[in-house]
């Protein structure tokens, strides 16, 4: 048996307002990408950001395990890092 492909395709706040989710939104290309393939259409999302969230999805770890707790952990690691540090 070969390994399946498998393409990841993102869209930022979408949601399911596309065709293969059965709204009114015109995107053919994607309807038939969806007819060909799968889609899934229950779905679990680890954090409320989209940062955390998207890399929950893509690494299978909870975002404040590796590492990304979307722009407030960015800012606090540059400016840690960068030797600035903002007072409570």
């Amino acid at each position: 048996m070969t390994q399946p492909n498998i393409i990841y395709i993102h869209s930022h706040d979408t949601g399911l307002y596309i065709s293969p989710y059965g709204f009114a939104a015109p995107t053919p290309h994607l309807q038939q990408f969806a007819s060909e393939g799968m889609v899934f259409r229950q779905a679990f999302c680890v954090a409320p950001t989209c940062s955390p969230s998207r890399s929950g999805l893509l690494t299978g770890a909870w975002p404040h395990t590796n590492g990304s707790g979307g722009w407030l952990t960015a800012v606090l690691v540059l400016t840690t890092h960068a030797g600035i540090w903002f007072p409570h």
